[in-house]
């Protein structure tokens, strides 16, 4: 009669498939966790460039261009270089009682991107300066303005806004980051909501607007 039951050779054999069973579930289970730890960090870089456009575009789109009359022609208060960018803005709602505060959106030596403000309020001799990193290593900012302004008065893009009536009709950021970041930051084309200061009154001791 035959008898019943398994060999040594055969629960050996089991005992191995199980365990390549076990390893490739785990494995699996392992490669799973990986990509959805990508898929994750991913999720939190893009989240953090939409967040730092978000700020840009909000100070951006609400400047107050503030008529300055300390020179030949009536300018705004506003100074755009190719690689930083001065303007007033409404004050952020932590730095209230401030109505206005000076911006400097620019890129620091530890290849931050940081909005920095301090008080508009004439009567602070020293305000303090808020210095808000809006993202991490990054390795060059290009700002770019258009509009029409000298020499050749022509709508078009310029690397430089200064000494202009108001704000440019466009300003253009383009932001790369370190080598191997994976993060893409696309331009960020923004348009100054208020392009003339039809509030201004002449304040004759410091050539600036009465109240500001």
């Amino acid at each position: 009669m035959r008898a019943r039951g398994f060999t040594l050779i055969e629960l050996l054999v089991s005992l191995a498939i199980l365990g390549m069973i076990a390893l490739l579930l785990i494995s699996g289970a392992g490669a799973g966790r990986r990509v959805w730890d990508r898929l994750a960090a991913r999720g939190t870089d893009v989240a953090s460039v939409e967040a730092a456009q978000d700020i840009v575009r909000d100070r951006i789109e609400h400047v107050v261009p503030l008529t300055r009359y300390d020179a030949s022609s009536p300018y705004a208060d506003m100074e755009g270089k190719a690689d930083l960018l001065f303007f007033i803005a409404p004050a952020s709602p932590d730095r209230q009682p401030d109505a206005l505060a000076d911006y400097r959106l620019s890129l620091s030596t530890g290849s931050e991107l940081v909005l920095s403000s301090t008080s508009d309020i004439a009567a602070l001799k020293s305000p303090a300066r808020d210095d808000r990193i809006l993202l991490r290593g990054v390795s060059r900012i290009e700002f770019a303005y258009f509009g029409v302004a000298p020499p050749d008065n022509l709508r078009r893009w310029r690397d430089r806004w200064y000494h202009r009536p108001g704000p440019p009709e466009l300003i253009r950021l383009r932001l790369a980051f370190a080598r191997g970041d994976a993060r893409r930051w696309p331009d960020l084309l923004v348009r100054p909501a208020a392009t003339v200061d039809t509030q201004c009154i002449l304040n004759n001791r410091d050539g600036r607007c009465k109240g500001r």
